[in-house]
């Protein structure tokens, strides 16, 4: 069969029959589409995501617990609240668990959360805020 076709019918088909499997494929299809569209929405809602929110939302999928991603990315718990705070405002959820349903449901594609001691600069970490004596890495 081809790509779309619902049911298979042989001559000669009773005409209940037929309106019947119209009227499925057709809803079938309305379904279809109002799915395509929610995903279409999410996409463009996770798109408007700045890469570090991307970040903090795949490890909020993950099921990480705001502490845990800010030891991760070596940000305060604060900074990742503050994240949440705007995926959540940016992607229109009202509580995280809606939130992860949300990406889980539509199988959102978000990148790969790694482990980079990278921080996004704010303006009190801008280089003419920082002291000029030289930074000691963690070992």
């Amino acid at each position: 069969m081809r790509t779309g076709a619902v049911y298979f019918l042989e001559k000669p088909v009773e005409g209940e029959k037929l309106i019947r499997h119209v009227t499925e494929a057709m809803m079938q299809g309305t379904q279809s589409r109002t799915d395509r569209a929610w995903q279409s929405e999410i996409e463009a809602r996770v798109a408007t995501l700045t890469p570090r929110e991307a970040i903090v939302l795949q490890l909020v999928v993950q099921g990480k617990t705001s502490r845990q991603i800010a030891d991760e990315l070596s940000n305060s718990k604060k900074t990742i609240e503050l994240h949440r705070a705007r995926i959540k405002r940016k992607l229109a959820a009202s509580t995280i668990a809606e939130l992860v349903r949300m990406i889980v449901s539509t199988g959102q594609n978000l990148p790969e959360a790694t482990s980079s001691p990278s921080k996004e600069s704010s303006p009190a970490e801008s280089p003419s805020a920082e002291s000029s004596t030289p930074r000691q890495d963690d070992a």
